[in-house]
C-alpha cells in the first residue's frame, strides 16, 4: 500500500519550497500510521487526504495565472468559510506576490476547490467523486466511532482523481513555460550552471514530476548536447523518484 500511495508525490511540486516541511509532515504521519498495522492503520487516511487537497490546491493555484479571469469569477461568499477570505483569494494569483500562496486555497470550502476545475473541462463525474470522498473524510473527523474499512480503495479513487485532473493541465503546462529556450540562453554547458536553473525553475512553476513530463518531450529536443546529457543522467534520476526527499538541515 505505501508504494501505491507514494504515488502523490507526482502530483505535488518537485521542489516545494515553504511547503516542504508541511509535506513530509503529513507523509511521515501517514506512513508511520500504516506501519503500526490494524486498528490504526485505517486512520492514515486523513493525512493522505491533507496531501490529496494540498495536491488539488497546487493545481487551483495555477488555474488562477493561466485562467484568471476564471479564476476571480468562481470566487464568491457561497464557497469560502469567512467574507473576509473574498480579497485574500482574489489577491492571491499564482506567484503575483510574497503574500499568495498555494495554502491560501484552503480558506475554500473543501468541495467547492473542485468546481474551479471546471475551467478546464474536468468532467462532472470526477468533480463529483472528489466531492464524495470530502464527505466520506468528514465521517471520520468526529468521534463518531467509524473507522474506515476500504483504506486502499479510497487511496486508489485519490489517485485516480489527480491523475483524471493531470490530464487537463497539458496544454496549460506546455504554454507556461519556456524552459528550452531559457536553458539555451541562460546556461552554459556546466552542470552546476544547468542544476541551478533547474533549481530555481522548479520552485517558482510549482511543477511536479507529472507537469515535467508533459514538457520534457519538447525540451529533449530543443536541448543541446551538454544539457541532453545532464537532463538524462541527473535530471530524470533525481525529479522522477517519486520517493520524497530527505529535508535538507
Amino acid at each position: 500500500m505505501l508504494e501505491e500511495a507514494n504515488t502523490i508525490f507526482d502530483y505535488l511540486p518537485i521542489e516545494a519550497g515553504s511547503e516542504k516541511l508541511y509535506t513530509q509532515h503529513l507523509w511521515q504521519a501517514f506512513t508511520a500510521i500504516v506501519e503500526k498495522g490494524d486498528p490504526a492503520k485505517s486512520f492514515a487516511i486523513m493525512p493522505f487526504h491533507l496531501l490529496f487537497m494540498l495536491a488539488a490546491q497546487y493545481k487551483v493555484y495555477k488555474l488562477s495565472d493561466s485562467h484568471k479571469t476564471e479564476y476571480l469569477n468562481k470566487i464568491s461568499d457561497k464557497i469560502v468559510y469567512r467574507q473576509t477570505n473574498i480579497k485574500v483569494l482574489q489577491d492571491n494569483i499564482f506567484n503575483s506576490s510574497s503574500q499568495s500562496s498555494v495554502k491560501n486555497l484552503s480558506l475554500i470550502k473543501e468541495k467547492n476547490l473542485f468546481d474551479f476545475f471546471e475551467i478546464v473541462n474536468l468532467e462532472k463525474d470526477i468533480i463529483e467523486e472528489a466531492q464524495e470522498l470530502i464527505t466520506n473524510r468528514s465521517k471520520y473527523a468526529h468521534a463518531n466511532c467509524n473507522i474506515e474499512e476500504e483504506i486502499e480503495q479510497k487511496i486508489n479513487s485519490y489517485l485516480k482523481i489527480l491523475n483524471s485532473i493531470q490530464l487537463k493541465f497539458e496544454n496549460i503546462n506546455n504554454s507556461s513555460q519556456n524552459w528550452a529556450e531559457e536553458l539555451e540562453n541562460d546556461c552554459g554547458s556546466e552542470d552546476e550552471d544547468i542544476n541551478e536553473f533547474f533549481e530555481q525553475r522548479f520552485l517558482q512553476s510549482h511543477f511536479s514530476p507529472r507537469d515535467f513530463g508533459d514538457v520534457i518531450r519538447k525540451l529533449l529536443i530543443s536541448a543541446n548536447a551538454n544539457q541532453l546529457k545532464w537532463i538524462a543522467n541527473k535530471g530524470i534520476y533525481d525529479f522522477f523518484a517519486t520517493t520524497p526527499k530527505p529535508l535538507k538541515h
